[in-house]
């Protein structure tokens, strides 16, 4: 769940930080309130699917343990594809669309991994999520550093999202193998 969340919140800060630069060199002549705006404005509705569609799969019998595993899917995997493919689009319609649904694929976090803790001790809920949340904020600060210094060595925007896409891959890996919604304490 730690390793999960560090990933997710690797992903988060990288495209919160460098996004705005990323679309300021590549694309100069965009409006800087499009792809500020549209991204997050779209994940809301991702952020309240998920919340609906984790409580119709629970009621309809899935394990909390296999939905919060697809829920993490769906964000982890989602992001990592749509950051690989932004490397392979010339366009600015394209990289905005890639970037969109990466940033839309982080709003199944919200059913996943970060409610995950009240799911494995209800009763100190708040004392693993605070662990949990600041193993996710540690690549506020080292992860949009990795991504400038990736920056300045290669000069390569492909180098930055191929590299948060393998994060992404490692806290799902490990998610999966590892994860719960069971009831441990």
């Amino acid at each position: 769940m730690v390793v999960g969340n560090f990933c997710q919140g690797y992903a988060y800060f990288i495209i919160l930080n460098w996004m705005p630069t990323y679309f300021t060199e590549m694309f100069p002549h965009a409006k800087g309130w499009v792809f500020n705006v549209l991204p997050w404005l779209l994940t809301i509705s991702t952020a309240v699917f998920s919340g609906w569609l984790a409580d119709y799969l629970i009621a309809h019998g899935r394990s909390v343990t296999f939905v919060r595993k697809l829920m993490q899917t769906f964000c982890l995997c989602g992001t990592a594809i749509f950051l690989f493919a932004i490397s392979f689009t010339s366009s600015y319609a394209g990289a905005l669309t890639c970037m969109a649904i990466a940033v839309m694929c982080c709003g199944f976090h919200n059913s996943g991994i970060l409610v995950n803790a009240q799911d494995i001790a209800p009763n100190y809920a708040g004392s693993v999520f605070g662990i949990m949340n600041m193993a996710g904020a540690i690549p506020g600060f080292i992860g949009v550093y990795i991504a400038g210094h990736i920056l300045e060595t290669t000069k390569s925007w492909t180098a930055v999202f191929n590299q948060t896409s393998m994060v992404c891959l490692v806290g799902w890996v490990v998610y999966t193998m590892f994860g719960t919604g069971k009831k441990i304490i």
